[in-house]
């Protein structure tokens, strides 16, 4: 599932796992699916964009801001690993 700051679920996403779910998918490939939607609302929102009409300009944006981003860090290593996601 997929809330905002107030806990509330969001419409198109909650509709979106459920016809994930419906197709048979498995339980991580919805849980995938639900980060990245809530990562991409979470990215509109702190731009104040609209998440359905993002514009091109901007979905190159979120594309650069994904790939230079690092992800958060795994484990408890002393020196941990920096890793990207990939630019496919």
């Amino acid at each position: 599932m997929v809330v905002d700051e107030q806990f509330r679920l969001h419409p198109e996403s909650t509709a979106y796992l459920d016809a994930v779910r419906g197709m048979g998918r498995s339980v991580n490939t919805e849980r995938n699916y639900a980060y990245g939607l809530a990562l991409y609302l979470t990215w509109c929102d702190e731009r104040a964009l609209s998440w359905s009409d993002p514009g091109f300009e901007n979905l190159l944006r979120l594309r650069n801001w994904l790939v230079g981003t690092p992800l958060p860090v795994r484990g408890r290593r002393v020196q941990p690993v920096i890793r990207y996601r990939k630019d496919g």
